[in-house]
């Protein structure tokens, strides 16, 4: 208010036993995004989550769906600036946090069951993002795999064994299968690098820490350096630095 805004509608989930649906509607200004049920009888929307950014909402995290008792939505918000997992019985006023903590959550999925909610998180590093699990019902969260660089996951239709997507910083994806429980090990399917990439020396980049001024934190950076490279030197250097908030390179 006072003017009306412009939006989209990117996507409807319907509920497992079809009586109720939910939309993910996003400002075209990219300032806020809400999750809305439809009030069928009335033929209006019911707004059950909203998430406000003066900077920017992205439109890219929405995941969201149905719980299966028909009644309780689970989505990606950042209510406790990370982004994490929420939910919401959407006959009650307020959400609880299933995942969050000093990380982030990607591409949470409902398993099969309806048990768990399956994602990938950068837990114990910004960079390394491993495969967890989480019980919606006690809110125990699980890691799954132990692989290192960035993994993404499909759960077989039985939940008895993962599909991983694994990438390192200097390899290309490759898939994986393993258990689907804690601390088992992942066994290799393919290998799609030719001998010749194989063959060429890359460079692995160095993982450095910058102190922030605005935070006490770092800012992770990956950095390449000359093969002779004397640290008692000064050379000439290229640097990125990004201005989106969502736009990571280390």
């Amino acid at each position: 208010a006072p003017d009306i805004r412009g939006v989209e509608i990117y996507s409807v989930q319907w509920s497992p036993d079809g009586t109720q649906a939910v939309l993910w509607v996003h400002a075209s200004d990219n300032k806020d995004r809400w999750l809305a049920t439809v009030d069928f009888a009335e033929k209006k929307l019911v707004s059950q989550h909203r998430l406000s950014d003066e900077a920017w909402v992205n439109n890219y995290h929405r995941g969201h769906g149905w719980l299966k008792d028909n009644k309780t939505l689970w989505f990606l918000s950042e209510d406790h600036a990370y982004l994490g997992i929420y939910t919401k019985n959407v006959t009650e006023p307020q959400s609880a946090a299933l995942v969050a903590g000093q990380h982030v959550v990607f591409d949470p999925v409902l398993g099969p069951s309806g048990k768990f909610i399956y994602y990938r998180a950068n837990v114990g590093h910004p960079g390394i993002y491993e495969i967890w699990r989480v019980d919606v019902a006690s809110g125990k969260a699980e890691q799954l795999t132990d692989l290192g660089g960035v993994n993404e996951v499909t759960v077989s239709p039985d939940e008895s064994r993962l599909l991983i997507t694994h990438s390192e910083i200097n390899r290309h994806p490759e898939l994986y299968v393993q258990a689907n429980k804690p601390g088992a090990t992942a066994t290799r399917l393919t290998d799609t690098m030719s001998d010749e990439y194989k063959a060429i020396n890359w460079q692995q980049p160095a993982i450095v820490e910058v102190p922030s001024s605005h935070v006490d934190a770092p800012i992770y950076t990956k950095i390449y350096l000359p093969a002779d490279h004397d640290p008692t030197q000064e050379y000439p250097a290229v640097m990125f630095v990004h201005g989106a908030g969502y736009t990571q390179n280390s």
